[in-house]
């Protein structure tokens, strides 16, 4: 394309000087100067077509890339947009699961005490050394609690309890009392509105007991409200 102008316009100068060498001068004999003609400049494109067109292609290629950078302006300006959401989006994602140890029983205790569960499946802010998950952000979270217990025995008396506690304030608890059978298990699942640094964990009442790994704890932002 820029070959195609440049030869356009070489052949338009060329095509101007060559014109204006004959129309400015005359033959007028031996003794008389020639003298420069005037054209007009309105009268240009009807004398020279080649280079009306040729400004005229000039023109246009001048509006089509001011139209390109134009859009590719703003093509830019909304990928920027888009981008700061997605990565807004990601920084709000919260999530956690994790499971009691296969095999592994907890209580009765002489206190209580905070489970620590043994298995991370996803471990966003849940801390495996103090069984605590910190909340990220201020918003909406999703919490849900199973517990579960099992004896060889079927005479010994189960009970499968827990709570869920929030900065060392119980919100929730989930209980089951055995009778006539060696197994318990029961599940809780609330909404609750947290906000950023709160501290939410399982607490485990001095004579209740968990065992196996069906007992879980999860958690997961639903949105952010901060």
């Amino acid at each position: 394309m820029r070959g195609l102008v440049l030869l356009c316009l070489f052949g338009t100068v060329l095509g101007h000087k060559w014109d204006e060498s004959f129309k400015s001068f005359e033959w007028l004999g031996s003794d008389e100067e020639p003298q420069e003609s005037d054209p007009k400049p309105d009268s240009l494109c009807q004398e020279d077509r080649s280079s009306c067109e040729c400004c005229q292609m000039l023109k246009q290629i001048h509006r089509v890339e001011e139209l390109f950078n134009r859009s590719m302006a703003a093509l830019q300006h909304n990928l920027k947009i888009a981008q700061s959401a997605l990565k807004k989006i990601r920084a709000q994602r919260s999530a956690f699961s994790v499971v009691l140890g296969d095999a592994y029983c907890i209580g009765p205790n002489s206190n209580d005490k905070i489970v620590v569960y043994t298995t991370i499946l996803v471990g966003d802010g849940y801390d495996m050394s103090t069984g605590v998950f910190t909340a990220p952000l201020t918003g909406l979270y999703s919490l849900a609690v199973t517990v579960y217990t099992i004896t060889e025995r079927m005479w010994q008396s189960l009970t499968s309890c827990a709570t869920l506690s929030v900065n060392n304030v119980p919100v929730a608890s989930v209980r089951d009392l055995g009778k006539g059978d060696n197994q318990d298990s029961a599940s809780i699942a609330v909404v609750l509105n947290l906000k950023a640094g709160d501290r939410v964990f399982v607490l485990l009442p001095s004579h209740c007991m968990l065992c196996s790994d069906q007992n879980t704890f999860t958690g997961f932002l639903l949105y952010a409200t901060d």
